[in-house]
């Protein structure tokens, strides 16, 4: 079979240009690996795609699609998840070899600490915004046959809320608080680079997105760039979800205590509110879940290799994942 039955993918413009990339694609039984280099080639912007995804067939016809339209057709061609975020970084820099892996540990990352970063004010606003755009009560991962569960890692990274108009007020903010607050407004994550630093000052009502991040990268000689990922859903097991688990317990104990004792309390504190707010729908659907009391016990497990003293300075984090977990 020729590499595509027939492949034309059309460039007008830039991202940054009044003209966004176009996409006019149409391929049969074609990898994906295949298809998303050649997007990314011929538009200049890097879709990515996990493991699990990249083996997929994909059969689509596409024509003058915006690039959004594009990749959405692309991930529900293979059954997949696709989400969009934005790199923020010094103006002139070329972009660094990246790869899938690094940038699922940026997003991780990125969302944790914005989330540690906000109000409770500000959490609820944007929590209301997620469950509207979602029609009500999140669901819960499709469980297996073996009592594991089908899991898509860029699904639970996706925005939970997408709105491409901004409203935004900032004066003489820094860059990451004006980026925490785009995407609070707006829904997208974005990945800033530890060398862009300064304060900006920005008043946009319903702007459009590009817009408003051109604005915030000029002032303090910056750029952007929309990157792209598309996942696919695969089977783990019990097992290997509570090995997971304890992964992330184990990393996130090790960034926690090299962090001052003040800064940990704020933290402890945070996260014990915020499980207190925690809707009581939510509850519900976490109590009964069937993965809860697996991973409950290993997290137990985990809390018995905490010394006394640092037993001690997480206790009202340990109770309230307590009540919360619990049947």
């Amino acid at each position: 079979m020729l590499r595509a039955s027939c492949l034309l993918l059309a460039v007008v413009g830039s991202w940054a240009a009044p003209q966004p990339p176009k996409v006019t694609l149409k391929v049969t039984d074609q990898k994906l690996s295949e298809v998303l280099g050649d997007v990314s080639e011929a538009t200049g912007v890097t879709v990515f795609a996990t493991g699990a995804a990249l083996e997929a067939p994909v059969t689509v016809a596409l024509e003058d699609a915006d690039l959004d339209t594009a990749v959405q057709a692309i991930a529900e061609a293979i059954e997949g998840s696709w989400l969009r975020t934005y790199v923020v970084e010094p103006k002139g820099t070329q972009p660094a070899e990246e790869t899938t892996s690094v940038l699922l540990e940026r997003l991780q990352v990125a969302w944790r600490d914005w989330m540690l970063s906000r109000t409770e004010e500000q959490l609820d606003a944007f929590r209301a915004k997620a469950l509207a755009a979602v029609g009500g009560t999140p669901s819960l991962p499709e469980m297996t046959a073996d009592g594991g569960m089908a899991f898509d890692i860029v699904e639970t990274l996706q925005p939970p809320f997408g709105s491409e108009q901004v409203t935004l007020q900032a004066q003489g903010a820094e860059i990451k608080e004006a980026l925490a607050l785009f995407t609070l407004d707006c829904g997208y994550m974005t990945l800033l680079d530890s060398a862009v630093t300064g304060q900006v000052t920005v008043d946009a009502t319903q702007a459009e997105l590009p817009d408003v991040l051109d604005d915030l990268c000029e002032q303090v000689g910056a750029q952007w760039r929309p990157v792209y990922l598309i996942g696919k859903a695969r089977p783990i097991t019990p097992d290997e979800m509570e090995q997971r688990f304890s992964e992330m317990l184990e990393r996130g104990a090790a960034e926690f205590w090299k962090l001052p004792p003040e800064q940990r309390a704020d933290i402890v504190q945070q996260l014990t509110s915020r499980m207190q707010s925690i809707p009581p729908e939510v509850q519900s659907m976490i109590k009964s879940s069937p993965w809860t009391s697996r991973l409950m016990g290993r997290a137990m497990q985990f809390v018995f290799t905490l010394t006394p003293d640092q037993r001690r300075e997480v206790a009202p984090l340990l109770q309230g994942a307590v009540k919360l977990f619990s049947p």
